[in-house]
C-alpha cells in the first residue's frame, strides 16, 4: 500500500577538495578514522560519516571521446 508517491530533495554531501585529492590517490581508506583522542561521539559521527562515502569513487572525465577527436582534427589540420 502506497500512502505517499512524493520525491524529497535531501542534503547531499560534498567532499573538500583535499578529500577528493585523497580519494582519487588511493588513500580515501586513511579519510575519517577515529582517533584516541576523539570523543565518543565523535568517532560515532566519523564511524557513520566513513560508512556512507564512497572511498573507492573513480572519476571520469565527460566528453573524452570528442575531445579526443577534435583534437586529432587539428593535428590533422596542422600537418597539412
Amino acid at each position: 500500500m502506497i500512502i505517499d508517491g512524493s520525491f524529497v530533495d535531501v542534503p547531499r554531501q560534498r567532499n573538500t577538495r583535499e578529500e577528493n585529492k585523497r580519494i582519487k590517490d588511493d588513500k580515501g581508506d586513511e579519510l575519517w578514522q577515529e582517533e584516541e583522542s576523539d570523543s565518543d561521539k565523535e568517532k560515532k559521527h566519523k564511524a557513520n560519516k566513513r560508512r556512507h562515502k564512497d572511498i573507492h569513487a573513480r572519476w571520469t572525465k565527460k566528453g573524452v571521446r570528442e575531445a579526443l577527436r577534435t583534437q586529432e582534427l587539428c593535428q590533422g589540420r596542422r600537418q597539412k
